[in-house]
Protein backbone atom coordinates (compact mmCIF):
# COMPACT_ATOMS: atom_id res chain seq x y z
CA UNK A 1 0.00 0.00 0.00
CA UNK A 2 2.69 1.94 1.04
CA UNK A 3 4.13 1.70 -2.73
CA UNK A 4 0.68 2.51 -4.16
CA UNK A 5 0.25 5.65 -2.57
CA UNK A 6 4.19 6.73 -2.72
CA UNK A 7 3.51 6.77 -6.05
CA UNK A 8 0.51 8.91 -5.93
CA UNK A 9 2.73 10.94 -3.45
CA UNK A 10 5.38 11.80 -6.25
CA UNK A 11 2.52 12.35 -8.60
CA UNK A 12 0.80 14.89 -6.07
CA UNK A 13 4.49 16.73 -5.13
CA UNK A 14 5.30 16.96 -8.96
CA UNK A 15 2.27 18.66 -9.89
CA UNK A 16 2.25 20.93 -6.81
CA UNK A 17 5.75 22.26 -7.70
CA UNK A 18 4.29 23.00 -11.22
CA UNK A 19 1.60 24.81 -9.75
CA UNK A 20 3.73 27.00 -7.46
CA UNK A 21 5.93 27.87 -9.81
CA UNK A 22 3.74 29.00 -12.95
CA UNK A 23 2.44 31.98 -12.47
CA UNK A 24 -1.51 31.77 -12.81
CA UNK A 25 -1.89 34.66 -15.26
CA UNK A 26 0.78 32.58 -17.62
CA UNK A 27 -1.67 29.55 -17.28
CA UNK A 28 -4.68 31.51 -18.20
CA UNK A 29 -3.11 33.16 -21.15
CA UNK A 30 -3.24 36.92 -20.22
CA UNK A 31 -0.32 38.22 -21.24
CA UNK A 32 -1.45 37.25 -24.49
CA UNK A 33 -4.53 39.23 -24.89
CA UNK A 34 -5.13 42.58 -25.05
CA UNK A 35 -7.56 44.44 -22.54
CA UNK A 36 -10.68 44.83 -23.96
CA UNK A 37 -11.18 48.08 -25.76
CA UNK A 38 -13.50 50.61 -23.94
CA UNK A 39 -17.12 52.60 -25.89
CA UNK A 40 -17.34 55.81 -25.83
CA UNK A 41 -19.40 57.39 -23.00
CA UNK A 42 -21.64 59.40 -26.07
CA UNK A 43 -22.23 56.18 -28.30
CA UNK A 44 -25.89 56.38 -29.24
CA UNK A 45 -27.51 53.27 -28.15
CA UNK A 46 -30.60 51.71 -29.07
CA UNK A 47 -33.00 49.90 -25.85
CA UNK A 48 -31.71 46.77 -25.07
CA UNK A 49 -35.99 46.00 -25.28
CA UNK A 50 -35.40 47.02 -29.23
CA UNK A 51 -32.77 44.24 -29.78
CA UNK A 52 -35.01 41.68 -27.45
CA UNK A 53 -37.83 42.27 -29.78
CA UNK A 54 -36.25 41.31 -32.54
CA UNK A 55 -35.21 37.76 -31.25
CA UNK A 56 -37.15 35.19 -33.83
CA UNK A 57 -37.75 33.21 -30.96
CA UNK A 58 -40.11 32.76 -27.55
CA UNK A 59 -38.12 34.17 -24.83
CA UNK A 60 -38.52 32.58 -21.53
CA UNK A 61 -36.21 34.50 -19.15
CA UNK A 62 -32.72 37.04 -19.60
CA UNK A 63 -29.70 35.69 -17.68
CA UNK A 64 -27.13 38.46 -18.94
CA UNK A 65 -26.98 41.31 -20.86
CA UNK A 66 -23.90 42.95 -22.40
CA UNK A 67 -22.25 46.05 -23.98
CA UNK A 68 -19.42 45.23 -25.86
CA UNK A 69 -17.09 45.93 -28.91
CA UNK A 70 -17.25 43.70 -31.91
CA UNK A 71 -15.19 44.40 -34.62
CA UNK A 72 -14.65 48.00 -33.69
CA UNK A 73 -18.76 48.39 -33.31
CA UNK A 74 -20.86 48.56 -30.31
CA UNK A 75 -22.86 45.31 -29.88
CA UNK A 76 -25.33 43.94 -27.10
CA UNK A 77 -24.67 40.28 -26.47
CA UNK A 78 -28.14 39.11 -24.82
CA UNK A 79 -28.08 35.93 -23.01
CA UNK A 80 -30.85 34.36 -22.51
CA UNK A 81 -33.30 31.21 -22.10
CA UNK A 82 -35.30 30.22 -25.10
CA UNK A 83 -38.54 27.86 -24.84
CA UNK A 84 -38.54 24.53 -27.92
CA UNK A 85 -41.19 22.39 -26.77
CA UNK A 86 -42.09 23.60 -23.32
CA UNK A 87 -38.37 23.58 -21.92
CA UNK A 88 -35.64 25.83 -22.01
CA UNK A 89 -32.35 26.21 -23.73
CA UNK A 90 -29.59 28.86 -23.33
CA UNK A 91 -28.89 31.10 -26.08
CA UNK A 92 -26.58 33.82 -26.73
CA UNK A 93 -28.16 36.90 -29.21
CA UNK A 94 -25.75 39.35 -30.72
CA UNK A 95 -27.43 42.74 -31.61
CA UNK A 96 -25.99 46.32 -33.42
CA UNK A 97 -26.45 48.28 -30.10
CA UNK A 98 -27.14 51.20 -32.49
CA UNK A 99 -30.15 49.99 -34.04
CA UNK A 100 -31.36 47.27 -32.36
CA UNK A 101 -30.74 44.87 -35.57
CA UNK A 102 -29.54 41.50 -35.19
CA UNK A 103 -26.06 39.92 -35.89
CA UNK A 104 -25.40 36.91 -37.76
CA UNK A 105 -23.02 34.63 -35.96
CA UNK A 106 -19.51 35.22 -36.86
CA UNK A 107 -17.77 34.02 -40.02
CA UNK A 108 -14.38 32.70 -40.50
CA UNK A 109 -13.21 36.10 -41.64
CA UNK A 110 -14.72 37.95 -39.06
CA UNK A 111 -13.65 35.50 -36.16
CA UNK A 112 -10.34 35.67 -37.28
CA UNK A 113 -10.32 39.32 -36.96
CA UNK A 114 -11.95 39.49 -33.50
CA UNK A 115 -8.84 37.18 -32.31
CA UNK A 116 -6.24 39.40 -34.26
CA UNK A 117 -7.87 42.59 -32.37
CA UNK A 118 -7.77 40.42 -29.18
CA UNK A 119 -3.89 38.63 -29.49
CA UNK A 120 -1.44 41.27 -27.73
CA UNK A 121 1.25 39.10 -30.39
CA UNK A 122 2.12 39.55 -33.35
CA UNK A 123 2.15 36.02 -35.16
CA UNK A 124 0.32 34.60 -38.41
CA UNK A 125 -2.40 32.24 -38.52
CA UNK A 126 -1.48 28.28 -39.12
CA UNK A 127 -4.95 27.57 -39.32
CA UNK A 128 -8.57 27.93 -38.51
CA UNK A 129 -11.35 25.56 -37.83
CA UNK A 130 -14.56 25.10 -36.60
CA UNK A 131 -15.89 23.25 -33.49
CA UNK A 132 -19.52 21.82 -33.05
CA UNK A 133 -20.62 20.32 -29.83
CA UNK A 134 -19.86 16.80 -31.01
CA UNK A 135 -16.12 17.77 -31.85
CA UNK A 136 -15.52 18.51 -27.97
CA UNK A 137 -15.19 15.71 -26.21
CA UNK A 138 -14.07 15.55 -21.72
CA UNK A 139 -10.70 16.46 -21.81
CA UNK A 140 -10.59 18.80 -24.55
CA UNK A 141 -9.43 21.68 -23.93
CA UNK A 142 -12.68 23.79 -24.58
CA UNK A 143 -14.54 21.58 -22.91
CA UNK A 144 -17.27 22.87 -21.58
CA UNK A 145 -17.49 25.68 -23.63
CA UNK A 146 -20.36 27.08 -26.14
CA UNK A 147 -20.59 26.10 -29.53
CA UNK A 148 -20.06 26.57 -32.50
CA UNK A 149 -16.52 27.92 -32.23
CA UNK A 150 -14.39 29.23 -34.36
CA UNK A 151 -10.78 27.74 -33.23
CA UNK A 152 -7.48 30.34 -34.51
CA UNK A 153 -4.61 28.35 -34.68
CA UNK A 154 -1.24 30.78 -34.08
CA UNK A 155 2.27 30.23 -35.42
CA UNK A 156 3.60 31.47 -31.93
CA UNK A 157 6.17 29.84 -29.67
CA UNK A 158 3.31 29.73 -26.60
CA UNK A 159 1.64 27.33 -28.69
CA UNK A 160 -1.82 29.81 -28.32
CA UNK A 161 -5.27 28.89 -30.03
CA UNK A 162 -7.79 31.35 -29.64
CA UNK A 163 -11.43 30.14 -28.81
CA UNK A 164 -13.82 32.41 -30.84
CA UNK A 165 -17.63 31.35 -30.21
CA UNK A 166 -19.61 32.18 -33.55
CA UNK A 167 -22.49 33.64 -31.58
CA UNK A 168 -20.64 35.13 -29.07
CA UNK A 169 -19.02 38.09 -31.21
CA UNK A 170 -15.98 37.70 -28.31
CA UNK A 171 -12.67 35.39 -28.07
CA UNK A 172 -13.99 33.18 -25.28
CA UNK A 173 -10.35 31.99 -24.06
CA UNK A 174 -7.17 31.59 -25.10
CA UNK A 175 -4.99 28.31 -24.36
CA UNK A 176 -1.31 27.97 -24.37
CA UNK A 177 1.84 25.20 -23.78
CA UNK A 178 1.36 26.00 -20.12
CA UNK A 179 -2.08 25.80 -19.87
CA UNK A 180 -2.18 22.06 -21.54
CA UNK A 181 0.80 21.19 -18.77
CA UNK A 182 -1.33 22.74 -16.14
CA UNK A 183 -4.27 20.19 -17.43
CA UNK A 184 -2.49 17.24 -17.90
CA UNK A 185 -1.33 17.34 -14.06
CA UNK A 186 -4.69 18.40 -12.90
CA UNK A 187 -6.04 15.66 -13.82
CA UNK A 188 -3.25 13.69 -12.59
CA UNK A 189 -3.74 16.05 -9.30
CA UNK A 190 -7.43 15.50 -9.20
CA UNK A 191 -7.19 11.55 -9.80
CA UNK A 192 -10.09 12.53 -12.34
CA UNK A 193 -9.17 10.92 -15.49
CA UNK A 194 -12.58 11.06 -17.25
CA UNK A 195 -13.28 14.69 -17.20
CA UNK A 196 -10.54 16.30 -15.50
CA UNK A 197 -12.58 18.56 -13.86
CA UNK A 198 -14.27 16.55 -10.89
CA UNK A 199 -12.54 17.69 -7.55
CA UNK A 200 -15.16 15.20 -5.43
CA UNK A 201 -14.92 12.20 -7.22
CA UNK A 202 -14.41 8.69 -5.17
CA UNK A 203 -10.83 7.66 -6.04
CA UNK A 204 -9.65 10.96 -4.71
CA UNK A 205 -11.42 10.68 -1.53
CA UNK A 206 -10.09 7.13 -1.45
CA UNK A 207 -6.63 7.50 -2.24
CA UNK A 208 -6.43 10.47 0.46
CA UNK A 209 -7.72 8.43 3.23
CA UNK A 210 -5.25 6.03 2.11
CA UNK A 211 -2.56 8.46 2.46
CA UNK A 212 -3.10 9.67 5.82
CA UNK A 213 -3.31 6.10 6.96
CA UNK A 214 -0.15 5.19 5.16
CA UNK A 215 1.24 8.55 7.33
CA UNK A 216 0.16 7.48 10.15
CA UNK A 217 1.58 4.25 9.85
CA UNK A 218 4.77 5.56 9.22
CA UNK A 219 4.94 6.97 12.01
CA UNK A 220 3.71 4.47 14.05
CA UNK A 221 5.97 1.81 12.52
CA UNK A 222 8.95 4.75 13.01
CA UNK A 223 8.46 4.38 16.80
CA UNK A 224 7.55 0.73 17.16
CA UNK A 225 11.18 -0.40 15.48
CA UNK A 226 12.97 3.14 17.09
CA UNK A 227 15.76 2.08 19.86
CA UNK A 228 14.83 4.22 22.71
CA UNK A 229 10.88 2.25 22.28
CA UNK A 230 13.32 -1.20 21.66
CA UNK A 231 15.13 -0.33 25.36
CA UNK A 232 12.11 0.63 27.03
CA UNK A 233 10.21 -2.97 25.70
CA UNK A 234 13.10 -4.65 27.00
CA UNK A 235 13.19 -3.47 30.21
CA UNK A 236 9.12 -3.53 30.84
CA UNK A 237 10.15 -7.34 29.64
CA UNK A 238 12.96 -7.79 32.22
CA UNK A 239 10.24 -6.21 34.96
CA UNK A 240 7.53 -8.72 34.28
Amino acid sequence: MGLVIGIQFAVWTISGIYFAWTRLENIHGTPLREAPAAIAADVELASPRAALERIAEPVDSIFSLELLRVLGAPTWRIGYLALENGETERRTHLADAATGEPLPPLSREQAVAVAEEDAAFTAPVARVELLEREDIGPHHEFRGGPTPVWVVHWDHRSGARSYVPAEHGTVRTVRNTQWRIFDFFWMLHTMDYRTRDDFNNWLLRIMSVLAVVTIIAGFVLFVLTSRPYRRWLGRRKAVG
